[in-house]
């Protein structure tokens, strides 16, 4: 589902090695903290700037999100002599800890990266394992999938849906259009119509990028949190449509999304309708 296919593994080893640098004097900087940073920069990082810092692949645990080569690029980077781990005593807690043996190389990062994981080093200071974990557990990313699972980074554009009278509106007629249609498909007909619309014209991305980057994210939205209205709220109290709100960052190639959905049986959710505020969008393309 991630439009990044590839990751820069030699870039995450040297992030790894800043963020154990500016952690030094944190004495709650663990290995489990050292996840959450580096999940959550790039998290950050995609909702301002639209794409991540190193594009590497994280995996729910227990605990929270965790790099998936992390073990890997931590004993290349030992067998370098880059780094080492050491493990200590934390108020009475074996901790585990990364120790930087040599500054990062930060030739291949831009400021705005440098920023936001400093940012996020700044936001994290002081909490322990614990809490960080705590916080992970709110992360719409690491609760729409299965432990193990990939997280999209794509959820880092799930956003907090307010339902103005428009949308209301727009879920009535929705509804009305497919009351009778009874189409056991995730995207019915009509939402594929109007996609293939929307995105047949000149200067705008393709229906195959939008399946693969945007719909995808709200089909997932969807599906993990139909019964959580704070992410998927109802947006008619009379046909149950439901709406998600997608909202990639410039320079980003999709403007904000209201997406629209019914739940056809208790398998089935149809997403049925797509608002796009190409506006907002054109006007973020000019300035660029």
């Amino acid at each position: 589902m991630s439009s990044w296919e590839t990751h820069d593994e030699y870039k995450t080893g040297e992030l790894i090695l800043l963020i154990a640098r500016q952690t030094e004097e944190d004495p709650t900087a663990g290995s489990t903290k050292l996840n959450k940073i580096l999940y959550f920069a790039e998290i950050s990082h995609m909702r301002r700037n639209g794409e991540p810092i190193t594009g590497s692949e994280y995996q729910k645990q227990s605990h929270g999100p965790t790099l998936r080569m992390m073990r890997p690029i931590v004993r290349d980077l030992e067998s370098k002599g880059a780094a080492k781990e050491i493990e200590e005593d934390y108020f009475g807690y074996s901790q585990q800890r990364l120790v930087a043996l040599r500054a990062p190389d930060l030739s291949s990062f831009s400021g705005e990266e440098i920023a936001s994981v400093m940012d996020m080093i700044r936001q994290m200071w002081g909490k322990n394992a614990k809490e960080v974990s705590e916080i992970s557990h709110e992360d719409p990313g690491w609760r729409a999938v299965e432990l193990g699972e990939r997280i999209p980074l794509e959820m880092a554009f799930v956003a907090q849906a307010e339902v103005t009278d428009e949308i209301r509106e727009r879920a009535r007629q929705l509804a009305k259009e497919h009351a009778a249609d009874g189409v056991d498909v995730i995207r019915s007909e009509h939402f594929k119509r109007q996609v293939a619309a929307e995105f047949d014209r000149e200067g705008r991305p393709s229906v195959e990028q939008f399946d693969q980057q945007l719909a995808n994210v709200a089909e997932l939205t969807f599906r993990a949190f139909w019964n959580d209205p704070t992410i998927v709220p109802t947006a008619d109290d009379e046909s149950g449509v439901r709406i998600t709100l997608i909202t990639p960052p410039p320079p980003y190639i999709f403007p904000p999304s209201v997406f629209y959905a019914r739940q056809i049986d208790d398998n089935t959710l149809e997403m049925i309708g797509v608002d796009f505020e190409w506006d907002y969008w054109k006007r973020m393309s000019e300035d660029e």
